[in-house]
């Protein structure tokens, strides 16, 4: 930022995150965070300076702030904790600027927000992403909020955990059956899930809807599209491999076994 830094201030990088874009996050500048700061007056000016330098024009309780680790959105920060007392900082931290679009859903710090996005298999589509989030790390809680949230029995509501970084995308035509629809634990913090922090990815489907039927050509098509979109960009068509004729040699010379060679 220009100048050098005092006692107890740390600086680092602000980004502007945005899960629906073809890009998930967007940097916008360095920041300067002093001990002692509240996330709720950090957010006022980092939200200022969005306004005035990107145009971004976020209501402060319509936004948070929370971890950036790479790639991922991780712990949500609350307007109340202390930067240095309840949240660790150091120099080259990464924050991301969330805009929530409707009031805060986390209320405390032992809460753990997940994001989520419906699969839809018979139209092979997928939901915007919504959060949701957990007094108690358990996926039954993560059933029971799906089913009060969407009108979908909890008994058909199914969940399957994303790995990977943000924002997690996949083939969807993988979704339906490549993914662990029915995990055998209960607990998130428990293997395999292992979550122990914000910003998770799960889809969760009506177990009750039908897969979509396609014909081969139709598959083929969806999945070149895809391709394109993930960042495949290889066009080649799988093709049977011709045959080669095999030819045979046959070595007369003494003192040497017969050998057969493959071409």
């Amino acid at each position: 930022l220009g100048r050098v830094l005092r006692k107890d201030e740390y600086s680092g990088k602000i980004f502007h995150l945005t899960p629906e874009n073809s890009e998930s996050f967007t940097f916008l500048f360095e920041w300067v965070i002093a001990k002692g700061q509240t996330v709720g007056q950090v957010k006022k000016e980092i939200l200022f300076a969005a306004k005035k330098q990107h145009m971004l024009d976020i209501a402060y309780k319509k936004s948070r702030l929370r971890l950036k680790n790479w790639k991922n959105p991780c712990k949500v920060y609350l307007d109340d904790q202390k930067f240095g007392d309840d949240i660790t900082v150091t120099n080259n931290f990464e924050i991301f600027l969330q805009d929530l679009g409707e009031g805060e859903i986390v209320t405390n710090s032992n809460q753990l927000c997940l994001f989520v996005k419906r699969w839809c298999p018979s139209t092979l589509t997928l939901t915007p992403f919504h959060e949701v989030v957990l007094n108690m790390p358990i996926i039954d809680e993560l059933k029971k909020k799906l089913s009060e949230e969407f009108d979908i029995p909890k008994e058909f509501v199914e969940v399957a955990y994303l790995k990977g970084s943000f924002p997690c995308d996949m083939n969807i035509l993988d979704i339906q059956n490549e993914l662990e629809w029915n995990h055998n634990t209960n607990s998130t913090e428990s293997w395999p899930l292992n979550i122990y922090q914000d910003g998770s990815v799960f889809l969760y489907r009506d177990s009750r809807e039908p897969l979509k039927e396609l014909t081969l050509e139709e598959k083929k098509e969806i999945n070149q599209r895809e391709n394109i979109r993930l960042g495949k960009f290889s066009t080649k068509s799988h093709s049977p491999r011709r045959e080669r004729a095999l030819k045979i040699y046959l070595d007369t010379s003494p003192g040497k076994s017969d050998e057969v060679c493959g071409d």
